[in-house]
């Protein structure tokens, strides 16, 4: 996974330290997701699932807590 510029958040966490650009696995991410309560490597993770946000539909079903729950089991 790539950190983009957009997806940088310096409210929580050192992560957007590293800047656009940097490269990181999806486990990198969630041990700054879960021990750093990392915004960026939210941002990081989320990324990929709102590629499928449509927001055409009436009713949008966010995939965050289905997808860290998958990243706890394979941990």
């Amino acid at each position: 996974m790539v950190v983009e510029a957009e997806m940088l958040n310096d409210d929580y966490g050192k992560l957007f330290q590293k800047g656009a650009g940097y490269k990181l696995s999806l486990r990198e991410a969630a041990a700054f997701t879960l021990e750093e309560s990392d915004n960026t490597a939210i941002n990081v993770i989320e990324n990929p699932c709102m590629a499928n946000y449509n927001p055409r539909k009436a009713v949008w079903q966010p995939l965050m807590p289905t997808l860290i729950q998958s990243i706890m089991r394979s941990l």
